[in-house]
């Protein structure tokens, strides 16, 4: 497993992360082929789906980076992904505020309470769009309608790709900026398209997130590149979740290289004694 740190451009905190393109056997693996995650994201998506890639974002008290404004569609164009028909199942492991450095986006998103993750049956969902009511959101933040503004140029930050600040500042005046607030297992679901950003840890809790990507299968890229290609999903029930006991075997996950992800910038690579010492 490689964890790496990529420069967040505001030169005072850098970005962690630790990414893989299959979802293996483990609980994390399982997570991502549930059949809620999955079916849920097909109809949202209009047609079968693929495990893109999965990502743990730890960010650490009084460390975690900021991610800048983007879209996910910034980065995966550059993959030979021709339409954007892919979405991210964001998956709140700690509660994540405006405190700890939430996302900040725009819907339409979907929000589901999942209360803990074993529990998985949802008691509350809602589909937010311009005209929506918003209830209980606020760690990220996202921009409602933005999705429908099509792909923005980015540009390199740091080491990551930012959206045209000039264009964000006029996206602003009309889409509202929400912060989404999540509990431990709720999870949001947004389009690739949807202009978001989170904030720097400057709280003392830890906020943990673990983001689900899935691609349609007739958008499988039209290159090869460090990302998965087609591979079809052996999805399972949502009762395999708590009946999993692996939490250790993380083989076949293929753990991405970054060095062979030329939409970041040059990320530093974390060894294992170095994390335990963070």
């Amino acid at each position: 497993m490689c964890e790496v740190i990529i420069e967040d451009g505001t030169g005072q905190t850098k970005s962690r992360l630790v990414i893989w393109n299959q979802p293996g056997n483990d609980v994390s693996g399982i997570v991502a082929r549930s059949e809620k995650l999955v079916r849920t994201t097909e109809k949202l998506l209009g047609g079968e789906v693929f495990h893109y890639h999965t990502k743990l974002i730890p960010k650490q008290p009084r460390t975690g980076g900021v991610f800048q404004w983007h879209q996910d569609y910034g980065y995966w164009y550059n993959n030979g992904n021709l339409t954007p028909d892919i979405n991210t199942v964001y998956i709140a492991v700690d509660r994540c505020d405006t405190d700890n450095g939430c996302i900040e986006a725009s819907p339409p998103f979907l929000c589901s309470s999942l209360g803990r993750l074993s529990r998985l049956i949802g008691d509350r969902a809602f589909f937010y769009d311009r005209k929506a009511r918003f209830g209980n959101v606020g760690d990220r933040e996202v921009m409602p309608g933005s999705h429908r503004c099509g792909r923005i140029n980015h540009a390199p930050v740091g080491g990551q790709q930012g959206a045209d600040l000039d264009r964000v500042e006029l996206l602003k005046k009309r889409f509202p900026i929400i912060p989404v607030v999540l509990d431990p297992g709720d999870t949001l679901i947004f389009h690739s398209n949807i202009v978001h950003k989170s904030n720097a840890n400057a709280s003392e809790r830890r906020r943990w997130a673990l983001l689900v990507s899935y691609n349609t299968k007739e958008n499988e890229s039209s290159v090869k590149h460090h990302h998965s290609q087609y591979v079809p999903l052996d999805v399972v029930p949502d009762s395999a979740i708590l009946e999993c006991t692996n939490f250790e075997d993380i083989s076949g996950k293929d753990f991405i290289d970054p060095e062979g992800d030329k939409t970041v910038g040059k990320p530093k690579y974390i060894s294992e004694e170095e994390q335990k010492n963070m």
